[in-house]
């Protein structure tokens, strides 16, 4: 058989947390967002520049260079330029793993 409920209210005033107060574990949380909130806060224009940078994307301007060409019987044609020359390419990865195993 349960106690009368005024025994209830008086057995639990005894012990434990005091109601609206916050546990720990929150307490811990709450400091660890503050200094997450305040570290942005001191980064705060850097960050919006970089997002106002990725929303307006980036902006290019190719030239297209075409070279006209006449035909035999006068008919025009363009057609593209050439690229420009590449680099040479760097020797590839097993040619100086080769090198540094015959040393």
């Amino acid at each position: 058989m349960s106690a009368p409920a005024h025994i209830a209210r008086q057995n639990g005033m005894k012990g434990g947390r005091p109601k609206g107060s916050l546990s720990k574990t929150t307490l811990e949380k709450q400091k660890v967002m503050e200094e997450f909130k305040m570290k942005v806060l001191r980064a705060a224009d850097v960050l919006f520049q970089a997002q106002l940078h990725l929303a307006i994307g980036q902006t290019f301007l190719y030239k297209i260079e075409k070279e006209l060409q006449i035909g035999p019987k006068g008919g025009r044609k363009s057609q593209l330029g050439q690229p420009p020359q590449t680099p040479t390419a760097p020797p590839s990865m097993t040619t100086s793993m080769a090198v540094l195993a015959d040393s």
